[in-house]
């Protein structure tokens, strides 16, 4: 096996768990507060949050919510990365990404180029109407340096 050091839930996930009368529970109970862990939110980025670090048999875990969504090109919905109900065991370091040359046709040009780099900005300018749009493209391949370097499970039932 490989070690474990974060949990990666969706919100839908944290909340059944924040919600949970044994978890919670764990998490009160004298003599056992300080050795359980703790329950702090603090922010990552935008779209992570580490909502708590728990002990689990004296390793210490990072429960991380992330509710970074995007937009799916063939319903033009917006979803979640992580579906509902998801979990994620993560090893530490295991795995990076790469990012693939992206190409476009710069503002007002009539000729593709090629950009590189992790996130590429394109800006739309209507004059028309006097408005800026800024869109940033990647195209990241994650590259995982440990064979299972990860375990993912489906902790809820289906959306309600």
């Amino acid at each position: 096996g490989v070690p474990v050091t974060d949990l990666l839930i969706d919100a839908n996930t944290r909340d059944a768990l924040l919600n949970n009368n044994q978890f919670m529970d764990l998490y009160k109970a004298q003599n056992y507060g300080n050795t359980f862990g703790s329950i702090a939110p603090e922010a990552l980025t935008d779209d992570a949050v580490c909502i708590a670090r728990i002990n689990v048999y004296g390793k210490m875990i990072n429960v991380i919510c992330y509710e970074g969504t995007y937009t799916d090109p063939e319903t033009g919905s917006e979803k979640g990365f992580l579906p509902y109900g998801s979990a994620i065991l993560t090893a530490p370091g295991c795995g990076h990404f790469l990012y693939s040359d992206v190409s476009m046709y710069p503002q007002g040009g009539t000729e593709r180029k090629t950009f590189r780099g992790e996130r590429i900005p394109k800006l739309f300018i209507d004059d028309d109407n006097d408005t800026q749009e800024l869109r940033l493209y990647s195209r990241p391949l994650c590259v995982p340096e440990t064979f299972a370097g990860w375990t993912v499970g489906k902790v809820l039932n289906e959306q309600p």
